[in-house]
């Protein structure tokens, strides 16, 4: 059924933005560091013979970390074209199933202009979206 395989491309999305995020706040964590700071009393005194250059090490990590960001862009913009398609096969799909899935989870229709459309009634389609929810939460969980 296409609805799993939109399911399944959708998932894995969700997990390449969310990396993406967590890179981006590692980048303005990065930033961050090399920012002046206040002189911390409380601590013992280092005699600043560091041979770290805090900006070359920052610009080094920077340039990594923008071409991760960049790839993973890459990366989500190709998914993103994936699902478009997936989203169109559903559309026109003949399996009730992918029916159902396009026109509750895409579309956003309520189980009474579902059941309209199909010609099930409302029991029947909700029987199906428990089914489709099955499907996809036993989906999300193996992988």
């Amino acid at each position: 059924m296409i609805f799993e395989e939109y399911e399944s491309t959708w998932e894995k999305i969700r997990k390449k933005e969310k990396k993406l995020i967590e890179l981006i706040n590692k980048r303005e964590e990065l930033f961050d560091k090399t920012q002046p700071q206040g002189t911390k009393y409380d601590k013992e005194l280092v005699d600043g013979k560091n041979p770290k250059n805090i900006i070359e090490e920052y610009i080094i990590q920077k340039e990594y970390m923008n071409e991760k960001i960049n790839q993973l862009n890459t990366t989500l913009d190709d998914m993103y074209q994936i699902l478009k398609r997936k989203r169109e096969e559903l559309k026109l799909s003949r399996n009730l199933y992918d029916r159902i899935y396009y026109l509750n989870y895409i579309e956003k229709l309520n189980i009474q202009k579902i059941a309209n459309m199909i010609g099930y009634d409302r029991t029947s389609i909700w029987r199906h979206l428990k089914r489709i929810e099955k499907i996809t939460t036993c989906n999300k969980m193996q992988h």
